[in-house]
Parts: C-alpha cells; structure tokens; sequence
C-alpha cells in the first residue's frame, strides 16, 4: 500500500512523485516491480500523460465521433427521398439529389475519419521506456521485452 501523504511530501521536495514512488515501491513487498522499472522519471511521467491526457482526449472523440454519426444516420433514413436542389456549378443549379443522400456523405466522411483515428492510436498514443539516455541500456538484452510489457500495463503501445 502507497503512503500517499509521503507521496505527496516526496513530490513537492523533488518537484515530480517519481522518486517517492519507487522509494515506496522498493521498500514494499513490490520490491520486483520496482526493480525492473529500468526507466527515468521522465519516461514514466511522458507515459503518465499520454495515458491521463492523450487517452481520454481520443476517447471522448471517439465518443464524440460515434454520437453524431448515429444522429446523422437517423436524419439520412427519414429524408432518403426528401428532393433538394444540389449546389451550384458555373453560376448553373445541378441536378436535384436527396437531402438524405447529402447527409450519408456528411456521415461516410465521418466515418472515415473515425477509421483514421483507429489506426493513429497505436502510433500516437505511446509508453515512453528508454531509461536514461534512451538505450534501455539498464535492462541488458532483455530491454525490449520489458518496454513491451510496460506500454501493456500502461494500455499503451510500445515505443
């Protein structure tokens, strides 16, 4: 169990809880874990931020994303056959379309867009693990691994 209140104390002395956490994690029955960390505070504070920050910045897009498509789908149905006057083209009306057809393109250029934000998150969100100068240099030839297994446990992908 984490003494928050020294957490706390650790992190206004140094400035990030980084130092505090290990220290705790090397004098509790984690002593392991803390042991195969291998990185520098800075890889686990950047790490903490794309989890905290960039994560749920994502998730709310998604959500978001995920809303409107649904709102846009529901008023396509109704308006399948709804005639319209198209936009212009050299000062002449196009061809009429239906209001529903200009509302599934609105909905199939969102739905791209939902696709390409599926396919950045394993590059955009990423765990940071390089230990001090960024070789991993302090996890020998195992280093790796040990980042694979950290960007797991921080629901991240590996860097």
């Amino acid at each position: 169990m984490l003494d928050s209140e020294q957490l706390k104390r650790d992190t206004e002395n140094v400035g990030y809880p980084i130092v505090g956490l290990v220290r705790q994690l090397s004098s509790s029955s984690a002593k392991p874990a803390a042991t195969c960390i291998g990185g520098d505070h800075q890889d686990i504070m950047d790490t903490a931020t794309a989890c905290c920050n960039c994560a749920e910045a994502v998730a709310l897009i998604e959500a978001q994303l995920v809303e409107v498509m649904a709102t846009l789908a529901d008023l396509a149905r109704p308006h399948r056959d709804t005639r319209m006057m198209a936009r212009r083209t050299h000062l002449q009306q196009a061809l009429p379309i239906t209001f529903g057809h200009k509302v599934a393109v609105w909905l199939s250029a969102l739905q791209r867009s939902a696709d390409r934000l599926e396919q950045a998150k394993p590059r955009a969100l990423q765990a940071q693990l390089g230990g001090a100068v960024g070789t991993l240099a302090s996890l020998g030839d195992r280093g790796l691994d040990v980042r694979a297994a950290y960007a797991r446990a921080s629901v991240l992908t590996g860097a």
